[in-house]
Order: structure tokens, then sequence, then C-alpha cells
């Protein structure tokens, strides 16, 4: 709860307590993940347990202290994937020096934009960005046929 709430603390939106994010992270370690995946994603919360002296026992300020060179050094790519290694090496994306950390990260920012909170409170859905003008004006004699044969 203390990272999540480091992540995406509460500025002006509600942050990701208040979207759930500590619970869902929870239910996909339990009921989701690997056991490797789980194993990497703990250690790294020991890690960050360990920042401060006791990163939860931290104020929010001295938490974001001590979590942001964490964060820097975490998060540095080491490897990128391999030409020619297709989709799976592509979608694998680099590897960072503390994966569990990095995953850990993704899974908290993603479930909170995922959340009703991040969609609805936190973003702005726009159908179309922007104004639009029609540069030309649409009549019954100017719309688009089509002769059926599937000239696309």
């Amino acid at each position: 709860s203390a990272l999540a709430d480091t992540i995406i603390p509460v500025p002006d939106t509600p942050g990701a307590l208040a979207a759930h994010v500590p619970a869902q992270v929870e239910a996909l370690l339990a009921n989701w993940a690997s056991a490797t995946s789980r194993t990497e994603i703990l250690a790294a919360l020991g890690r960050i347990e360990a920042l401060g002296g006791g990163f939860t026992a931290l104020s929010p300020a001295a938490r974001h202290a001590a979590l942001t060179p964490h964060d820097a050094d975490a998060l540095v790519v080491t490897a990128q994937p391999a030409p020619g290694s297709g989709v799976a090496g592509l979608l694998s994306g680099p590897q960072r020096r503390d994966r569990g950390y990095a995953v850990l990260r993704e899974l908290v920012v993603l479930l909170y934009y995922y959340s009703e909170i991040g969609l609805t409170e936190e973003l702005e859905w726009s159908p179309i960005p922007g104004r639009w003008d029609a540069s030309v004006p649409l009549t019954a004699s100017s719309r688009a046929i089509s002769n059926g044969i599937g000239n696309f």
C-alpha cells in the first residue's frame, strides 16, 4: 500500500489507494502470477521495505525521497531484445536491473489506469480530440457509393 501510494499519490485526483490497487496486486500475485514472477515481485517488495530503515513507516515525503534513487537504479535497461528474436522477444521488452520491481511498478500504474477512478477521474475522455470542422459539406449527391464488389 505504501509503495502504490508513493507511485500514484493523491495530487488533485484520487490515488492508487482509492482505486484499490494494492488489493488488486495481491489478488494477481495470489491467483495469476507464476511462481517465478511472484518470487521476484516479493523480493522487490522486501528490498523496498528496507529503504530508509523501513519504507512503510516513513512519511510520504520521505518515502518519495527514498524511492526516487531506487527507482532510477532498478529500472536501468541492462539488455534489449535480440535482433530477430521474433514477436516473443519484442513483447518481452528491455531487461531491467530489477525485473521484479519493474513488473510491480508497471502493475501499479496499469491497475490504476484500468480502474474506474483512473479512467473517469484522472483521465479525460474525448471522443474527438480537438475541434472538428468539416471541409466539405455532405449532401445526398456527394456521399461515397460502393459497387458492392469490395474495392477497398
